[in-house]
């Protein structure tokens, strides 16, 4: 397989009237179609698709274990607030005794 320079081009084909019109860099970028009929555009093309969409395989999981911490988060964080308001209703029922002790 020969690799060669590509150019993607916008809007129609240009159509030079000789071969003199054109610089002969532009006339190489044009040569881009392998034997089998796909240009190296096509495959530069299927390749960034399969790219991107790995790309957003890998968001989707990370968004998913995201989503998995942040209930784990709420769920410790609601027992921890639990925890936090027994503490205090055991307090208010028998409050801790000073009696007894001296200060300094």
């Amino acid at each position: 397989m020969v690799i060669r320079p590509i150019a993607l081009f916008c809007g129609p084909p240009f159509r030079p009237t000789s071969g003199n019109d054109i610089a002969p860099h532009v006339l190489e970028l044009m040569d881009t179609m392998e034997p089998h009929g796909h240009g190296t555009a096509a495959d530069i093309l299927a390749s960034e698709v399969a790219n991107a969409r790995q790309r957003i395989h890998r968001t989707e999981l990370a968004l998913q274990r995201t989503e998995e911490m942040l209930a784990e988060n709420l769920a410790l964080c609601s027992r921890i607030r639990t925890a936090v308001e027994a503490a205090d209703r055991l307090v208010k029922i028998d409050p801790p005794s000073f009696e007894g002790r001296r200060a300094g």
